[in-house]
């Protein structure tokens, strides 16, 4: 099971085989949605919400930072992406101050799902149902909450 691990100044992260080529599809597939962003996509509504309400006031938003924050998320992406190369399963250390930037897309990649699912706090404390259409969307779900946690954790151990 994916595993995040304080390794002094840096984190180790340790991926099975089935999971290292699950997060690399869903990378592929969060940056396929911010580069092919279409309005009133769920998802795309949730990874770039809108600052104002007023619709110049949102252009103008945009037009002054939305290609940044693309930017942004594009670029983590592609971290994360760097440190998955190898096919197998995954064990390797990266430094501290580089895995920080896997939030961000651990956290882009849980609402692009819970948008995609509709999850709402109801739906996200049930068990899973197996028999649920959704249930393997929200096995995934949780799975990358578990991986946030444990990032959070490792990151925690290694400042101190």
């Amino acid at each position: 099971m994916a595993e995040f691990i304080s390794d002094g100044p840096s984190v180790k992260l340790q991926l099975e085989q089935e999971e290292a080529t699950l997060l690399k599809r869903l990378l592929a597939e969060l940056r396929a949605v911010i580069q092919g962003e279409a309005a009133g996509d769920p998802v795309t509504d949730r990874l770039f919400p809108s600052a104002y309400e007023d619709r110049d006031e949102e252009a103008a938003f945009q037009d002054l930072v939305g290609e940044q924050l693309r930017a942004q998320k594009l670029a983590a992406i592609q971290q994360v992406e760097s440190v998955l190369v190898e096919p197998g399963p995954l064990e390797v250390s990266v430094p501290a101050p580089e895995i920080g930037g896997w939030l961000p897309v651990l956290t882009d990649l849980r609402l692009a799902i819970g948008a995609r699912f509709e999850v709402n706090e109801a739906k996200m404390d049930r068990p899973i149902d197996p028999d649920d259409p959704d249930a393997a969307g929200m096995t995934i779900l949780h799975w990358l909450g578990w991986m946030q946690e444990s990032l959070l954790d490792a990151l925690r151990q290694a400042e101190e």
